[in-house]
Formats: structure tokens, C-alpha cells, sequence
């Protein structure tokens, strides 16, 4: 009997305690600790160390002393590592674009110059620094962290205050979903809380590095240096915007959180923007239109285009006010102070679409031709929810390429 009830029973406790241990594995995560390989140096040295692995991500750094500093000073630092194929992807990527019109490759390196071409050259150095900041977080910030949140969690990056997301994924293997290699999604938001805008790559693996207080986690190789956005980044880089001087504008509405001045539409920074006069506003009085503000830049530029980016978005709220549909306007610099500027009109330009989620996007726009100027006027044409409801606009940030 007992061997009967044995024959009975066992299998029965089989299954059960199977079933629990399968409900310990499946739970998202479970066992994720991943240990860390701890080299006896700084991140800098661990990167020399892996030789012939980040060498490009090692050129490109030793141009920016304060990003070497940053990794090397002792601060909690994650730092994603890009090994040499990212950068040949781009710039491979880069190249060929310039070969489309006719202009000669650009280098990392000042060795590999055609000297036969005067247009031969080097990367841009601000845009290369800008897309390497993307790779530097605040703070240590391990799988297990990353594996609390389903969604990911938004960090800043090194220097710009430019939005990137970490992700805790666990692959499938086998057949089995969620028990495989456990992996880092790392995504750039690209101005939006919205998924269906972002860039993402992925880590090789979470086999992490500890290098003093720097967590250093490995990028896989078909990843492309600056989320493939190298090519559009370092082909017309901006123009430096520390020199830019607001001199009119239609109203302003100074606030301690949002900013509210013309100066807030180029400071570098998402959560402030430049907003007009609107009712409930403390001083409010109905200026009409039209919406503008005026900036010298300090000097001529030679503009191809520009950039501009909406007020930050909230998934909740479709904020009206928003610029959808504007005016550029350019004067060239003159000697004469007082002198009325001689205005050229560029075009008019409009958002693609003006559907909610689109109008959160940034937005790029080529001109017609290249302005030489020292000064622009931006006037408002159109805003989300029309001047007819909402007698106000507002702008985040714009942009001169």
C-alpha cells in the first residue's frame, strides 16, 4: 500500500514543486543579481586595457579633458562602452552621404586627411562631444536597478541635461521567454516621452566592469555611434548659441519654474520655454499680434536651416499655445546702430502635422537658400489650438544650423 500511495502521490508532489519553482523563475527578474568585474584602475585605463577594442571611443575622449576628468575624478558614473565598429558604422554612414554631394570625408583623426582636398577635415568638435555626453550617466546604476521599473527609467545625460533611458531586459532562450541573457536597453528619447520616437541600442551583455566608482557597461556591436543620428547631427552642426542677445519680442511672461523670457527659447534646456502674456497671467493686458521675438547673434552666421522644440510635452495634457506654423525673417550686420534692419524673408514653415503627440516632436527645417545674417525674426503664424481660443504661444527651443 504505501508503495502504491508512493506511486500515487509522488508525481503529484513533482508537479507541484515544478509549478513553484516555474513561478520563481518566471517572476520578472528573479536571480538577476549580476556580479561586476572589478578592474584594479580607472574607467580610462580599463578601456586601454581591452586592446583594440575602444579605440575610437578613446580618441574621441582625449579631445574633451572635462569628460576625462568626469570619468576619472572618483563620482559615481555609469558609462556606456562603444567599441570600434559603432564608430566605423558612422562614420562609414557619414562618408557615404558626403560622397552623395561631393564633398570629401571627414576623420577622427587629423592622419587620415585627403590632403589633395581642401573640404578634408575632422569631425566637428562640439557635435561630436554632444553625441558623446549621451553615453556618460550620473550615478551606478546596475541591471538590478534598472530591473524595478518595467518600463525603464529616464536619466540625464553628462553636461547637456539630455534625456536618455534605461531599460532591464531579460531575453528569451530555449524557448522559454524572459529566462534568457539579461541585457540593458539604452535609449535616447530624442526630445519625447513617447516610445515610438526613441533610439535604442542594447548592451552585449550585463557582464558589467567596476572600474573604481564607474559601472562600464558594453554596447553591442551593431550599435551606431550617436543613435543614428551621427549622420544629421555632424552634417550641418548648429551654430554656437552663447552669443545670441534677445532685443524685442512681442510679450514675455517671467515664472520661477518655466522660465517665460525669449532667453529660455535657447538656453539648452527642455523644462523652460519662452511664453507670451496669457489671461490668468499676474499683469496680463491683450497685446496683439503679431507673436515674435528678435535676437542678434553676435556675429554672421551662415544659415542653411534651423531646428525648433514645443513646449515639454506631458502624456496628459495636449497643452495649447504650442508653435505650429511660423515665419523666419533675417538681417544681415551693419555698422550703422541705428539704422532699421533690412529684413530678408525666408519662408513660412509648418509642423508636418499638427495632431498632439506630432506637435511634441522636434521639428527640422531647411531654408530655401543660406542666409549670411547676424540677426533673425521668429514670428508665430499659427498655434496649437488656434489664436482665436488661446491668445498666446510659447516655445521651448530653436535652433540655427
Amino acid at each position: 500500500m504505501k508503495i502504491k500511495m508512493v506511486s500515487i502521490f509522488w508525481p503529484g508532489l513533482l508537479m507541484m514543486l515544478f509549478l513553484l519553482a516555474c513561478d520563481k523563475k518566471e517572476t520578472a527578474y528573479y536571480g538577476m543579481q549580476v556580479a561586476p568585474v572589478v578592474y584594479n584602475g580607472n574607467a580610462i585605463e580599463y578601456l586601454k586595457s581591452q586592446n583594440g577594442v575602444y579605440d575610437s571611443m578613446l580618441v574621441v575622449l582625449g579631445r574633451y579633458p572635462d569628460m576625462i576628468r568626469k570619468i576619472t575624478s572618483g563620482d559615481s558614473v555609469t558609462l556606456f562602452a562603444i567599441p570600434n565598429n559603432s564608430f566605423k558604422r558612422a562614420v562609414e554612414n557619414f562618408n557615404n552621404y558626403r560622397r552623395s554631394i561631393d564633398s570629401a570625408p571627414l576623420y577622427l583623426k587629423p592622419g587620415q586627411y585627403d590632403l589633395s582636398r581642401p573640404d578634408s577635415g575632422m569631425f566637428n568638435y562640439e557635435g561630436l562631444r554632444v553625441l558623446m555626453a549621451r553615453y556618460i550617466v550620473d550615478g551606478s546604476h546596475p541591471f538590478e536597478e534598472l530591473a524595478q521599473a518595467s518600463g525603464g527609467i529616464p536619466f540625464t545625460s553628462y553636461d547637456y541635461a539630455y534625456k536618455m533611458n534605461l531599460k532591464a531586459i531579460l531575453e528569451s532562450s530555449a524557448g522559454t521567454a524572459n529566462n534568457g541573457p539579461k541585457v540593458i536597453e539604452f535609449s535616447d528619447m530624442n526630445f519625447s516621452l513617447f516610445r515610438r520616437f526613441w533610439k535604442s541600442a542594447y548592451t552585449s551583455s550585463v557582464a558589467t566592469a567596476r572600474a573604481g566608482s564607474v559601472l562600464i557597461h558594453t554596447l553591442a556591436q551593431d550599435h551606431e555611434f550617436g543613435f543614428s543620428s551621427f549622420t544629421s547631427t555632424l552634417a550641418d552642426f548648429s551654430i554656437d548659441r552663447s552669443l545670441w542677445k534677445p532685443f524685442s519680442w512681442h510679450s514675455i511672461a517671467p515664472a520661477t519654474t518655466t522660465g517665460g523670457t525669449v532667453t529660455h527659447a535657447f538656453d539648452g534646456s527642455l523644462v523652460t520655454f519662452w511664453q507670451t502674456l496669457y489671461p490668468g497671467y499676474a499683469g496680463y493686458r491683450d497685446i496683439p499680434a503679431p507673436y515674435y521675438f528678435t535676437v542678434d547673434m553676435g556675429r554672421n552666421n551662415n544659415l542653411s536651416g534651423m531646428a525648433v522644440q514645443n513646449r515639454q510635452e506631458t502624456i496628459s495634457s495636449a497643452w495649447p499655445g504650442r508653435t505650429v506654423r511660423f515665419l523666419m525673417e533675417f538681417a544681415a550686420d551693419t555698422t550703422q546702430t541705428k539704422a532699421p534692419l533690412q529684413w530678408m524673408s525666408s519662408d513660412t514653415f509648418s509642423f508636418p502635422e499638427t495632431l498632439s503627440f506630432t506637435v511634441y516632436a522636434k521639428q527640422r527645417f531647411a531654408f530655401p537658400q543660406r542666409y549670411n545674417a547676424r540677426f533673425f525674426r521668429f514670428t508665430v503664424l499659427q498655434n496649437y489650438g488656434g489664436f482665436a481660443s488661446y491668445k498666446y504661444v510659447n516655445l521651448a527651443e530653436l535652433w540655427l544650423y
